[in-house]
Formats: C-alpha cells, structure tokens, sequence
C-alpha cells in the first residue's frame, strides 16, 4: 500500500536465458573429488603452497598472534575424559541436563579449538614443537569413548572430530602408521555416526541450527583429512560436496540476508568461508 491505498503493479519483467549466459555446471561429485590432493596437509592449506605460505606470513602479526596463543598449551596437562562428567545434579531432569551438556560442552570444545590453534601454529612455522603437541592432544582424544560424554553435547562431539581430523592432515609427516590408523578409528566412529543419522535427512529439513553453524563444517573437515586413506571418506566426501552446492546459504537467497539474525550469522561464518 501506499499513503493507504493499494499501489499499482509494476511493470512485468523479463529476462531470457541465452547461449551468451554464463554457464555454471558444477562437476559431478566423482570428478571433483578427484581434483582433490592426495598428499598432506590439504584442509586448511595444501601441500603444494605450504612453503611459500610459510615465507609470506613471516613476521605477519596474526601469524605472530596464532604461534603466541598456540605457545601456552605445549606440554599442558591434558583433561581427563571423566571431566566432561557434570559437578552438579541439578534439582530437576532438565536442570541435570543442562549441567551435563555444559561439562561435555567444556570438555570437547577445550581439545578442539587448542588443537585447531597447534594445527595453525604448526603449519605457519614447521615448529616441531606444535606439531608434536598437537598430535599428542589428538590420540588423546581419539581414546575417548565416541559415545561417552564426549558425545552428550553436539559441540562438544564435533569439537573432538575436528581435533583428530586437522592433527591427521595437518601433522601428518609427524604420524607414524599405528598412530594414523588410530586417529582414523576415531575420526571413524564420530564421523561415521553423523553420516548415518544426517544423510537422507538433512537435505530435506528446512532448517537445523547446530547442523550449519558447526557439525557439517567438522564433518567436512574429517571427510577430507582422510579422503583416499579410508575407503568410507569416498561417500562422506561426496556426501558434504552436494548437499552444500544445493542447500548453501540456505538462510541467505539472493537477497543477502540471514532469516534468524546478524548475530546467528556470525556463528555461521567460519563454516562458510571454510568449506
């Protein structure tokens, strides 16, 4: 309406489709995961750049600020896995829940994103030490129950899967067989779980949260650690590659915008620009 009256119609727009438009034809998923490295590192940088990664970002101040926060976990001790256990009961079913996502929440999420920050730190210098540190925070994870606490809270189980799949790509050159195979079983029973509950699923719901903000992206991340190293990685690759071609942004459109806010988009962004 218009000052209270009911506007005109716009003229009727149209557009054509011609042999002069620009063609936009994804590669099927067979073709495009053969395009992919097949050496490490490649999920936060490939193999083939790494080293004149390394010579730009000398000196470079948020290089200087990843090696300087990385620094204060070497050699920290590391939390037990019946720390994600709650402290407190709560007086009812749904406080005792809240407490028990909280511990979980604290537990993996403390190993993911110190282990993510090593990954980095070690990536920009080639420092041993970060490496090391990293690797040694990653099988400690993968020898957690992948349905114990660890998995009560969503962040927290993708927190671990993240952990196990950047130390297997990142540090690759630091592994020996047995301890790539044991990261493997782990990033294999977590990633292996989503696979099974979220496919058929997810691309047909409209929206879920948890699922765009941080699993997906920590699902991604595991399906290409190990792509060509485990035979499953094939379909998880493939999997990540064409429900995001056809559901990204699915809260954005052509419009620019984001249905539940600024704010969620924030929380959305890192697996936006990553994936």
């Amino acid at each position: 309406e218009l000052d209270g009256k009911a506007s005109p119609w716009s003229p009727v727009l149209v557009f054509r489709v011609d042999r002069s438009s620009r063609l936009f034809v994804t590669p099927a998923a067979p073709e495009a995961l053969a395009a992919c490295p097949s050496d490490h590192p490649r999920v936060l940088i490939t193999a083939s750049t790494l080293r004149g990664f390394r010579e730009r970002v000398g000196g470079d101040p948020e290089a200087s600020t990843i090696v300087r926060q990385a620094q204060r976990y070497l050699g920290e001790v590391l939390p037990d896995e019946s720390e994600g256990r709650p402290k407190k009961q709560g007086k009812n079913e749904s406080q005792a829940k809240k407490f028990a996502n909280w511990a979980s929440k604290r537990l993996g999420t403390s190993m993911g994103g110190s282990t993510k920050l090593l990954c980095m730190a070690y990536l920009v210098t080639g420092d041993a030490r970060f490496g090391h540190e990293a690797v040694r925070r990653a099988l400690h994870v993968a020898a957690w129950d992948p349905n114990g606490v660890s998995r009560v809270n969503d962040f927290s189980d993708g927190a671990c899967l993240r952990a196990m799949a950047l130390a297997y790509d990142s540090c690759y050159d630091r592994l020996d067989d047995a301890q790539r195979e044991r990261l493997r079983v782990g990033i294999r029973a977590r990633a292996g779980r989503f696979f099974s509950r979220w496919r058929n699923s997810l691309e047909s719901q409209v929206f879920n949260a948890h699922i765009w903000q941080h699993i997906l992206h920590d699902f991604a991340d595991a399906a290409f650690a190990v792509l060509g190293d485990d035979p499953v990685a094939d379909d998880w690759a493939a999997y990540v590659y064409e429900v995001w071609l056809n559901r990204v942004p699915l809260l954005g459109g052509a419009d620019g915008g984001w249905a539940n806010g600024n704010s969620y988009f924030g929380t959305n962004f890192a697996a936006l620009i990553e994936i």
